[in-house]
């Protein structure tokens, strides 16, 4: 679905049997994923109701037993219904782009079970290099102007790594 295909940091075998991502504390949280206007009208032309849409392009997170979910988890298989095509934003998770003072950052949300204990290794770093070379590029820089939602000023356990050009 993203127009800007990214290499996933994480194996998926381990991304997927997660349970931290596409999990909110709050209906509203700053963590509910972002779509591109590409990717919303891809999901809407693919069936999916525009109510599990937030007015932000954000997908919708609705309450399971005590915690709120991505709309588009399905709970029982601990799966997204959209994995292989999941939006750009889910696709860089747990890098994520914020604004702090002004600039344009790429910071990484150490809350990710596996990117705890990798901060240091040569492997993490060289995929933050990557990461920077591919979202300064000029499809990517494009795809951010056209889509300021992918921008927030996140809270939390949330570690600033370089200012984006």
């Amino acid at each position: 679905m993203a127009s800007v295909e990214l290499k996933q940091f994480i194996p998926s075998h381990i991304c997927i049997k997660c349970d931290v991502c596409c999990r909110f504390t709050e209906m509203d949280s700053d963590w509910t994923p972002k779509l591109t206007k590409e990717e919303l009208l891809c999901l809407v032309e693919e069936g999916y109701p525009p109510s599990i849409f937030k007015k932000n392009q954000s997908i919708r997170a609705v309450l399971f037993k005590d915690v709120y979910i991505c709309s588009l988890l399905a709970h029982a298989e601990h799966k997204c219904t959209i994995y292989k095509h999941r939006p750009f934003e889910c696709s860089l998770y747990p890098f994520i782009l914020e604004k702090d003072n002004g600039k344009l950052m790429l910071s990484v949300d150490t809350q990710c079970p596996f990117i705890k204990d990798k901060l240091e290794f040569v492997e993490f770093k060289k995929h933050v290099e990557y990461l920077y070379k591919t979202l300064s590029s000029q499809a990517c820089r494009s795809l951010i102007a056209d889509n300021p939602q992918l921008i927030d000023a996140y809270r939390g356990s949330v570690i600033a790594l370089c200012e984006l050009s």
